[in-house]
């Protein structure tokens, strides 16, 4: 693989790198991203550049993992999503947009174990079938994703609202 600077290496025909910060491989991570580390560290402590690295990663990563159980989903529900979003949410793990077709998910669930994820994902999905919470969402819910109210009870956590 070629390389692009020190300590990074280039995918060919994509402009993310590999890189190694404070003694952490750091992967999916934009070049011109850390490049502007040096200004960045000038404004703000090391502490709070950390976290926007980490936070960055996380995010990344998460919209990977969103993506793959939407294509997974999409077919067998017979739905479809053109953007997935990750942002800091306070009261919804996720929302969709079911005009533009879009995904928000909350950056909180990537520190949710894999099947949390997988059923916030559906139960977005399935809203694109129905409206609310109603016998025609739940019966959507038990034929695609049995086991669902026992994995929702185990990792509910302060985010109890779902949209």
């Amino acid at each position: 693989m070629p390389r692009t600077a020190r300590g990074s290496l280039r995918v060919r025909g994509c402009d993310w790198t590999c890189k190694c910060y404070r003694g952490v491989r750091v992967r999916n991570v934009r070049s011109r991203y850390l490049s502007r580390a040096s200004k960045i560290m000038k404004q703000k402590t090391t502490r709070q550049f950390d976290r926007e690295i980490m936070e960055h990663v996380a995010r990344k990563r998460l919209q990977v993992r969103v993506r793959k159980l939407i294509d997974k989903w999409s077919p067998i529900l017979g739905v479809h999503i053109d953007e997935v979003h990750v942002r800091k949410m306070k009261s919804y793990w996720a929302s969709i947009n079911e005009a533009h077709s879009r995904m928000w998910v909350s950056l909180d669930l990537a520190k949710q174990p894999h099947k949390y994820l997988e059923l916030v994902v559906v139960h977005e999905l399935v809203h694109m079938l129905t409206n609310g919470h109603d016998a025609k969402f739940r019966a959507l819910m038990d034929r695609h994703l049995p086991g669902w109210r026992k994995i929702h009870q185990t990792f509910a956590g302060p985010m109890t609202q779902h949209s």
